[in-house]
């Protein structure tokens, strides 16, 4: 018998305690223990769930996908079988390619849903959001549900839109000599290099706490011991890695919520680096200019923004990933959010110069929660 587990798309940063999260797991761990085989997609972490987790049960899985443009599909399938931890010999596959111009995979969701219920025997919906598309599709099959594993849908909350600062203000974070930061922030979903199997268990096995943070993606940069480059919005597709010559208390007000992107630009977790080693290791000032013209499409060029706001980042860059591990002790820091984040992690690396926007006064910069 072939079943499909289904959930509406849940909140951005989902924990292993999620009323959801452990419905899942439950349903695929029965249903593989019965002898069930499945019918899985990608795209979405409630969808990515279901399929690592029937994967990983040694359970047979057909595996809905979108098919990327200028992929092959023999690559499709090879990348996909190693993000998730496939066996090939209990994996079948049928590939949606867009009718968008976009390309996008989200462009098939729409098509996925259907062909998954058409796949399937028997679908087991998890948390189904009232009024959704997996609704209307469970009402169109109602003799093939199995509602055993069913939860209530929570709607979702919406992210934070601010950080507040204390009331009276902080004073400068102390560096020895001139430095750049690096400002990191929550990922969503695996990190750049991660496969998504590996956050697949690390999101099982959290309780409370979305184990791809800022406070943790920053912790993983400092074990690894790298900073890996990115290719957003960078002109000629370059990848570099951004700093701010802006002291802590100055660059920590720039933090915005980027509603185009539904998540922050940054978040008040970063790394230091002495202003040598900075040097040292390639990087230079940004130089902001009104366009990008022909001879100006370079990864160190960036434009002022409206009324020049993009300038007030004065931004530095290095292109490629920056290795930490040759830098001097006395070269690298680190900055969290708050004193009980910075004492943390200085327990989990160290002899790490590790300060805090709490100042070490118990101060610190907390989130504003708002619901949408």
């Amino acid at each position: 018998m072939r079943v499909l587990v289904a959930n509406s798309t849940q909140q951005r940063h989902p924990t292993g305690g999620d009323p959801w999260v452990r419905s899942t797991l439950r349903a695929v761990e029965t249903l593989a223990g019965e002898g069930c085989s499945f019918v899985a997609s990608c795209g979405t972490t409630p969808w990515e769930l279901a399929l690592w987790r029937a994967a990983s049960c040694g359970a047979p899985v057909h595996v809905i996908a979108p098919a990327p443009r200028g992929e092959p599909e023999g690559s499709t399938l090879v990348r996909l079988t190693n993000e998730f931890g496939l066996c090939p010999a209990r994996t079948t596959w049928q590939l949606l390619p867009s009718a968008r111009a976009t390309g996008r995979g989200k462009d098939t969701w729409s098509a996925r849903d259907r062909a998954a219920f058409d796949a399937a025997d028997v679908v087991c919906p998890i948390s189904i959001r009232p009024g959704g598309r997996l609704e209307a599709l469970l009402g169109a099959h109602p003799g093939r549900v199995d509602d055993r594993f069913r939860v209530p849908f929570v709607r979702r909350q919406g992210e934070s839109k601010g950080w507040s600062l204390p009331r009276d203000g902080f004073e400068d974070l102390e560096w020895p000599g001139p430095s750049l930061l690096h400002l990191t922030r929550a990922s969503e979903g695996p990190w750049p290099g991660e496969a998504a199997h590996e956050f697949l268990r690390d999101l099982t096995r959290s309780s409370d706490r979305y184990p791809r943070s800022g406070f943790e993606t920053l912790c993983r940069i400092l074990l690894e011991r790298r900073i890996r480059a990115s290719g957003f919005r960078i002109r000629k597709g370059a990848a570099t890695v951004s700093f701010t010559a802006l002291a802590p208390s100055q660059a920590v007000t720039l933090l915005r919520w980027r509603s185009r992107y539904a998540r922050y630009s940054f978040e008040p977790y970063g790394v230091w680096i002495s202003l040598e080693a900075a040097r040292r290791i390639g990087a230079q000032p940004v130089r902001y200019d009104e366009g990008a013209a022909p001879d100006r499409q370079d990864c160190l060029r960036q434009g002022r923004g409206a009324r020049g706001h993009w300038e007030a980042e004065q931004e530095w860059r290095v292109e490629g990933d920056v290795a930490l591990s040759g830098l001097g002790a006395g070269e690298v820091g680190a900055i969290v959010a708050s004193d009980e984040e910075a004492e943390e992690l200085r327990e989990r690396i160290a002899g790490l110069t590790v300060a805090s926007f709490g100042g070490g006064g118990g101060k610190g910069l907390s989130r504003r929660e708002s619901r949408r």
